[in-house]
Order: C-alpha cells, then sequence, then structure tokens
C-alpha cells in the first residue's frame, strides 16, 4: 500500500498528461470493441443483453466512449476487474481482437499509474480536481 505522505515521483502537470494519454487510449480502445460489435454502441440494456453483463458497468463504459476529454475517462471508467470483464465478453462476442488487446493494455497501465503514483483512484480524483 502506498503511503498517502509519500511525494509522487512526477509533478501534477506531469501526471495530468500521463492520465489523458491513458486516457485518450482507453476511451479509443473502447470505441473500437463496441463499433465492431454487431450491437454498437446502441445502449446499456442491449449491450448487456447480447454481452451477459451488468447493464450498469455497460453504462459507465459506454459513458467513457463518449467522454470528450481525457481527463474525464479517468473520473468514468470502470475499475480494472469489470473491464477485464467487459473486454473478455466482447472477445466472445466477437470484438476486434487488436482493439480488446489495446483496451487491456491500457486498463493495465491506467491501474498501474494510479496505484503507483497516487494509490488510489479517489486520491487521483482529488489530484486531478484541485
Amino acid at each position: 500500500m502506498n503511503d498517502p505522505c509519500k511525494p509522487l515521483r512526477y509533478s501534477t502537470m506531469d501526471l495530468q498528461q500521463r492520465v489523458a494519454t491513458l486516457g485518450h487510449q482507453i476511451r479509443d480502445s473502447i470505441r473500437g470493441v463496441l463499433d465492431s460489435l454487431p450491437e454498437g454502441q446502441q445502449g446499456p440494456q442491449v449491450l448487456a443483453r447480447s454481452l451477459t453483463l451488468d447493464k450498469v458497468l455497460l453504462s459507465r463504459v459506454l459513458k467513457t466512449a463518449r467522454c470528450k476529454d481525457p481527463i474525464g475517462v479517468a473520473y468514468h471508467v470502470p475499475g480494472k476487474e469489470p473491464m477485464r470483464r467487459f473486454y473478455k465478453a466482447a472477445r466472445r462476442r466477437g470484438a476486434d481482437g487488436d482493439s480488446v488487446a489495446a483496451g487491456e493494455e491500457s486498463i493495465t497501465a491506467f491501474d498501474a499509474l494510479v496505484r503507483e503514483e497516487v494509490g488510489d483512484r479517489s486520491s487521483l480524483d482529488a489530484l486531478l480536481s484541485s
């Protein structure tokens, strides 16, 4: 567990840039996955039925895909495990393999950034909103 008093290895500005870069990657990979599914971005209920996942999770995934602000992606994207379930279900449904792989990589990188730099998502939210 990270010490909350430990100084950041990077400046807040650098952290914001890294989060923005990952935000673009996460959003674009989710869009690629959704666009490669027969249901596309029709809505959380349609996707929930076709992927056999919870519609609340899919609502958050869709909100992330539609987010214009890459920093905003950090606020909306579900956690690592729910996103893995989404990518696994999308792969089973026939989603583009490259988009799924890119999504899995970007979520893993985002999770590592959060854990290594700030400890948890609420700490990241606090830093980004300050």
